[in-house]
């Protein structure tokens, strides 16, 4: 299936950084990727809003919190006549995050001399069918299927540099009322995510990015579709503060090595307030 689902769940580069208890997080995003081979081309773009919540859980720090995408996917192949168009309200995320060590849960005034060595972390989100779907179509913006996305995570500053490798586990449902009247399966997805980061000065930082992803064959009907992913990407990130509240930040991703039918190239711009 073609969808226009957004990478808003990827967790990037510092996302298990500590924060004071009782923060919270608005976050703006804008989400473009290109991907296709040959003369077939899906192009994606989407609004996402996220929130999160810091607070205490068993002393350390904690998140919860969501994101809501509006998304629109174009798929166009001029040679065969196609062109194809959905947009709307994607599916809706939750996010459940913990640091389990490394991370105390502080206050404003104490958090101003916590200083990071080593965070173990670890996230759960879960994305609900609530998108627009329409079973008619190949192409939509919401995947009519639960996926839900266990994720842990090693994060370890020295000086100015920090390293983390993020390991995480798609898991999804069965979409039955695909183009109708089918049932389409997917198989689990794995994924590692790595990011080396150096800080320049405070609230401006550097990232380089590695992303592995495998697995993930689906199946129509029962029948395998050979369509497992493995796919290798690297990219950038970016970020800027203004000022304690308000900071801007780039992430772009390309692939490098890919199993999978279609290549893509991708960047987010997400600007962030906090309070």
């Amino acid at each position: 299936m073609l969808s226009g689902h957004v990478s808003a769940a990827e967790a990037g580069a510092r996302a298990y950084a500590n924060a004071p208890v009782g923060m919270n997080v608005l976050q703006t995003l804008y989400f473009q990727s290109e991907t296709g081979s040959g003369s077939l081309r899906l192009r994606s773009r989407a609004g996402v809003l996220r929130y999160y919540h810091y607070f205490e859980l068993l002393g350390q720090g904690a998140l919860i919190g969501g994101f809501l995408p509006y998304a629109g996917v174009n798929l166009s192949a001029p040679a065969l006549g196609i062109h194809k168009r959905a947009i709307g309200i994607s599916d809706p995320t939750l996010v459940i995050g913990m640091d389990f060590f490394g991370a105390p849960a502080l206050t404003r005034k104490q958090f101003k001399n916590y200083k990071q060595d080593t965070i173990l972390g670890g996230s759960l989100q879960i994305t609900a069918p609530l998108g627009r779907y329409d079973s008619r179509s190949s192409l939509n913006v919401g995947g009519n299927r639960w996926i839900f996305k266990p994720e842990l995570a090693i994060s370890q500053a020295v000086g100015n540099w920090t390293v983390e490798t993020f390991g995480h586990y798609h898991f999804f449902t069965s979409n039955k009322a695909y183009l109708s009247n089918l049932t389409r399966e997917q198989q689990g997805r794995w994924g590692m995510d790595t990011h080396i980061s150096y800080t320049i000065m405070p609230g401006m930082w550097l990232s380089a990015d590695y992303l592995r992803k495998w697995g993930g064959e689906t199946r129509i009907n029962g029948i395998p579709q050979r369509n497992k992913v493995r796919d290798t990407s690297i990219g950038f990130t970016a970020n800027m503060a203004f000022s304690p509240a308000y900071s801007l930040q780039l992430t772009y991703r390309n692939d490098i090595t890919t199993r999978s039918v279609n290549e893509s190239r991708s960047f987010i711009l997400k600007g962030q307030y906090l309070w």
